[in-house]
Order: C-alpha cells, then structure tokens, then sequence
C-alpha cells in the first residue's frame, strides 16, 4: 500500500510523533481513531488464541492456550470425517485475505519476505500433505474444497506466527518501480500504537477479527446479525452462519451458568490446520469464528473476552468463550 511520503510527515506532525526521512509509516487505521478505538487496543477486548483471565498488569500468555488441551500432536493426522465444500469461494478468500493483510497492517514484518517464506512453506509441506491424504486427490488451489483449504490455512498461519516471532521495528520492503520508483524499496517503520513485540499476537488477533468480520458483511452471502444482541444470539448466529458456508458439519453453542459461551463443532475445514499450527506452539491460530466473535463482543456489548480450545481431535474441537467484564470506554 502506498503512502505519499509528504502526507506521512504531515499525520505524524498532527500525532505528535517524528518519522525517519524516508522511511514509510503506514497512517494509523480509521479503526483505531478516537477514545474507543485507542482504548479498545489499550484495554485489549480479548484475543481468540487462549488465555485465561489476567490479572491488571499481566502481560499477554499465548502459552496459556496449551494447558488447556489435554495433549498436543507431535505431528497432524489426517481428518477422519468428510467435509463439506464450502458454498462460495469468496468466503474462503476472505478468511485468508483477513490474516495476510492484518500483518500487513501491524507493519511488523517486510511483505516481500513474508510472501516468499509462505510460498517455500506451502512447497516443502504439500507433497507430505497430498501422501498422507490419498487417495483423495486435492487439486491446488481450489479453496472451495475443505482440504486446500485446511492445508493453506497451516501454512498462512505458521508463516503469521513467524512474523510474530520475528517481529521488526523498521526495515527494508520491496514494493516495486511503480509504486516506489527507481530504487524500488521503501522503509518502513511501525507505528508506536503496536510497537510492543511481546502484544503483537494480541493486536493481530483482535485487528484479525475486526478486519474479518467487515469482509464477511460484504460478501455476496452476507454474515447478519440477531436482532437481540446477547453473548448466546451473537455467537448462534456466527456459528450458524460458518456451517451455511460450509466451513463445519455442525455447530452448537450453549451458555453455562457462569456466561461462559462453549462451541462444539464437527467437521471444521481447519482441523488439521489447528493440529499443525498447535504442535508447533504457534501464537496465531486459525479460529476464525472466534476471531469475529470476540470482536463483536467488543465492539456491539463492549465485553471483553478470552478463549480456551479445551479439546481438538480428527473429528472436531470444543472451545470455550468466557465472557468477562465490560469495558471501561
């Protein structure tokens, strides 16, 4: 994305911070601007990649996802359920633009680079992936069939979690001679509202199901919501929607005494997904409907949130959504 060098100096000048001569600084996004938006990233609304409740001063834990599941895979299996095709491949093109474009905006990691090592990833990985799914045939880039998609997913996530891992200030980006002229590079700088490494799996998940949910409301199927807007309608209605789209079999939300939401879902198109990127510890995980989910228990009841997937199998995978205090905005 290109930003006129004179227009970057003029929106830091406002913001009361100085930007590198010639370095690249993304604008803030429209999302965060104001008291909300600023104190929603501040007060943090939740994040979907597990933890339980922090204490004030905590810092974030993506560790804490682990100890809930009763044992990680040393490696995936293959899904053992049939799955459904998804009904529009713009659903699925949605998914996996959210999580690419959301790095890109934490401007955490040079793109080029990020591309590239998706790309050696996806092709070190496929051939393993194909054997271990014979004598199914999965044809490459059809998005539409369930098992593509589980496996681009692991690859997209695993290559997130790297660029959290490996999160950088400022560097070099390619971006080309249209776009940056002659040298055909730009530096880029972080912006100081996501400069802490170690909340950056916080942001992304959070600007992850902001991002996401606005694709979902475009599309040509479009996610709607309840007209009571409670934990339970909003979770029934996300959940409901997931399974129309063909991304699970099924899916079941019921409300504990305590408020806590749980998810029971069969047939996920991201089960193996969620087996590879786990074994790996990652800080990212592909669980998109808790993605969207805690967004809007932010954004429409202003709730935080926090997840536990407390079971993932070959078949399915249970997750938890405690529903916590309001936020001070």
């Amino acid at each position: 994305m290109r930003t006129d060098k004179a227009s970057t100096q003029t929106v830091h000048a406002q913001a009361g911070t100085s930007v590198p001569p010639g370095s690249h600084h993304r604008p803030r996004p429209a999302a965060v601007e104001g008291r909300r938006g600023v104190l929603a990233l501040i007060a943090s609304s939740g994040v979907w990649v597990v933890q339980p409740p922090r204490k004030a001063e905590a810092a974030f834990e993506m560790e804490s996802i682990y100890e809930a599941l009763p044992g990680l895979y040393s490696s995936p299996s293959p899904v053992l359920v049939p799955r459904r095709t998804f009904a529009d491949t713009a659903f699925a093109v949605a998914l996996l633009r959210s999580g690419y474009e959301t790095v890109d905006e934490l401007d955490c990691y040079p793109m080029d680079t990020w591309q590239k090592e998706f790309w050696l990833r996806r092709r070190s990985e496929w051939e393993s992936y194909r054997s271990q799914n014979e004598p199914l045939r999965i044809e490459q880039g059809d998005l539409a069939n369930p098992l593509y998609f589980d496996f681009i997913a692991a690859m997209q996530f695993a290559t997130v979690d790297k660029s959290l891992r490996e999160a950088k200030q400022r560097f070099k980006e390619f971006c080309g001679e249209e776009e940056c002229g002659e040298d055909q590079y730009r530096i880029v700088t972080r912006d100081g509202l996501y400069s802490d490494d170690a909340r950056l799996p916080e942001l992304f998940a959070e600007k992850f199901g902001e991002r996401l949910y606005g694709k979902l409301v475009g599309l040509a199927s479009p996610l709607q919501l309840p007209a009571t807007e409670t934990p339970l309608a909003l979770a029934t209605a996300l959940e409901d929607y997931f399974v129309s789209q063909g991304f699970a079999l099924k899916s079941e939300v019921r409300e504990r005494e305590d408020g806590t939401l749980v998810i029971t879902t069969s047939g996920a198109a991201t089960l193996w997904a969620l087996q590879y990127c786990t074994s790996r510890r990652s800080k990212a995980l592909p669980m998109y409907d808790c993605a969207v989910l805690q967004y809007l228990l932010r954004e429409k009841l202003g709730r935080r949130s926090s997840v536990r997937l407390v079971q993932l199998s070959q078949t399915g995978m249970v997750t938890e959504v405690a529903v916590e205090q309001f936020l001070n905005l």
